[in-house]
C-alpha cells in the first residue's frame, strides 16, 4: 500500500510538533484533574460549612423557642426535622452540587462551539429547549408535592417510634400493644404510598427527557442533511455538530434525573425553614419597664382577673381571680383538662397570659426577667410518669436555695415519700 504512495516512512513527520501538541494534551489533562481536585474540596467544604451552620441554627432556635411550639408538635417531629431533614439535605447538596456545576460549564462550552460552527444547526438544536422545560416543570409540579408528604410521613412515623418506645413500659402495663402495632403499620403504609408515588411521578422526568433529546438529534440530522445537499456544510462538519448536539443534550438529561433527589432535598428544607421561622418566646420586658422583686420574698401570689387560652376560639380560663397569702395551702382540684397544669405554667412564665395579670409580692410576673422569677420558684412535679425511686420530687427552676428548702419543708408537712414502679413509671396512671 505504501508502494502506491509517494511516501517514504520516517521522513516528513515533524516529531518536534506531535511532541508540542502531546505535552500541551498532557498539560491540559494535568490542568483539569487539578481543577477537579480542587472543585471537589471547595464543594465538599461549602456543603459541609452549610450544613453545620443549619444545624446551629436549629439547635439556637429550639432554645428560644416557647414551651407552646413544643406542646403543639411530638417530640419525635421535632426530632425529624433536626436530624434526618437536615442529613437529606446534605446527601442532596453532596450528590447534585457538583454534577450541576458541571452540566451549566459543558452546556455553556458546547452551545459556544455549536454558534461557531453553524449558528442555523444551533438555533434548530434550541427548538427543543423551551419543551425539556416544559416537561420538567410539569413533572415537577406533580411530584413534588409528594415528596412534602413523604418527609412529612416520616416525621409521623419518627414521632409515634419514639412516643412508643420512650413509654414502653406503659404500653406494656395497659396493653396496648396492638394498638401501637396498628397504628405503626397504617404511618408505615401511608410512607410507603407517599415515598412511592413521589419516586415514580419523578422518574418519568428522565425518559420524558431521552424522547426530547432524539428530536433535537432528528432535527439537527435533517437540517444537517439538507446543508450538505446544498453545499453549504459538509459532511464532516454535519457528523461533529451531531456530536456536539449530543453533548449538549446530554448534561440536561442528567439535570433531569437528578430531579427526584434535588425535590427530596427541597422538600426537607422547606421543613428545616418552618422550624427556622417560628415564632420566639417572647423577650423580657426592658430595663425602663422591668419589676425586681423584694429583697426579702414574702411569696403572696395574687391572680387578678386572669384569663387565658391555648387556641384563640377556645377559651380556658375566663377572669379567674386568686390571692395566696405567704404560708397559706391552696389545692387546685379539677379533672383533666381543667387547667391546673395551665396554672403553674402561667405562674413560671411558659405561657403568657391573654388577660389580667399575675402579682408575686406585689410585682407583676410580666414585667419581671424569667431568670429573676423562675429563680425564685420551685414545685413538686406531679405527672402521670413518675421516676423510679421516692416521690414526689422537687423540680427547681433556678439557683434560689430559699425556694428549695421552702419545697422541702412543704414535702415534710404531707407526709413520707411512697415507692414507684420498678419501671420508673406509676402503673396505675393516677397522676401524683
Amino acid at each position: 500500500m505504501l508502494s502506491g504512495v509517494d511516501f517514504v516512512p520516517g521522513r516528513g513527520i515533524d516529531f518536534g510538533a506531535v511532541g508540542d501538541v502531546l505535552l500541551l494534551v498532557l498539560a491540559v489533562y494535568v490542568g483539569a484533574g487539578l481543577l477537579m481536585l480542587v472543585s471537589s474540596r471547595l464543594s465538599i467544604r461549602v456543603i459541609n460549612r452549610t450544613v453545620f451552620r443549619m444545624r446551629e441554627d436549629v439547635q439556637a432556635k429550639l432554645s428560644r423557642l416557647p414551651l407552646s411550639y413544643f406542646d403543639r408538635q411530638k417530640r419525635g417531629e421535632v426530632l425529624s426535622r433536626a436530624t434526618n431533614d437536615i442529613d437529606n439535605i446534605s446527601q442532596t447538596m453532596a450528590q447534585t452540587m457538583g454534577q450541576l456545576i458541571n452540566s451549566l460549564l459543558t452546556i455553556v462550552g458546547v452551545l459556544a462551539m455549536m454558534f461557531w460552527m453553524s449558528p442555523l444547526l444551533a438555533l434548530v438544536a434550541l427548538v427543543t429547549v423551551p419543551l425539556s422545560v416544559v416537561v420538567a416543570a410539569k413533572v415537577g409540579k406533580r411530584s413534588q408535592p409528594q415528596f412534602v408528604q413523604q418527609w412529612k410521613t416520616t416525621g409521623k412515623l419518627n414521632a409515634h417510634i419514639e412516643e412508643m418506645y420512650t413509654g414502653h413500659a406503659l404500653v406494656k402495663v395497659f396493653g396496648r400493644q396492638e394498638e401501637s402495632a396498628e397504628a405503626f403499620r397504617e404511618q408505615n403504609d401511608a410512607l410507603y404510598e407517599a415515598g412511592f408515588k413521589a419516586q415514580f411521578n419523578s422518574g418519568i422526568m428522565q425518559p420524558l427527557m431521552f424522547f426530547v433529546s432524539n428530536l433535537n438529534y432528528v432535527l439537527v440530522a435533517v437540517v444537517g442533511g439538507l446543508r450538505v445537499a446544498s453545499g453549504t456544510l459538509s459532511i464532516g462538519d454535519v457528523q461533529a455538530f451531531i456530536q456536539y448536539s449530543r453533548q449538549f443534550s446530554m448534561p440536561l438529561t442528567q439535570v433531569a434525573s437528578m430531579a427526584n433527589l434535588v425535590q427530596s432535598g427541597v422538600a426537607s428544607a422547606e421543613r428545616v425553614f418552618e422550624l427556622l421561622d417560628a415564632d420566639e418566646q417572647e423577650p423580657d420586658a426592658a430595663d425602663a419597664e422591668r419589676a425586681e422583686l423584694p429583697s426579702a420574698p414574702e411569696g403572696r401570689v395574687a391572680l387578678e382577673k386572669v384569663s387565658f387560652r391555648y387556641e384563640p376560639d377556645k377559651p380556658l380560663i375566663e377572669n379567674l381571680s386568686l390571692a395566696v397569702e405567704p404560708g397559706q395551702t391552696v389545692a387546685i382540684v379539677g379533672p383533666t383538662g381543667a387547667g391546673k397544669t395551665t396554672l403553674v405554667n402561667l405562674l413560671m412564665r411558659f405561657y403568657e397570659v391573654t388577660g389580667g395579670r399575675i402579682t408575686l409580692d406585689g410585682a407583676d410576673i410580666a414585667k419581671m426577667t424569667r431568670e429573676d422569677l423562675r429563680s425564685a420558684s420551685a414545685w413538686s412535679s406531679r405527672t402521670p410518669g413518675c421516676s423510679a425511686g421516692r416521690s414526689p420530687t422537687t423540680s427547681r427552676t433556678g439557683r434560689s436555695r430559699r425556694a428549695a428548702s421552702r419545697a422541702r419543708r412543704s414535702r415534710r408537712r404531707r407526709g413520707p415519700p411512697t415507692r414507684t414502679g420498678s419501671y420508673g413509671r406509676c402503673p396505675t396512671g393516677t397522676t401524683r
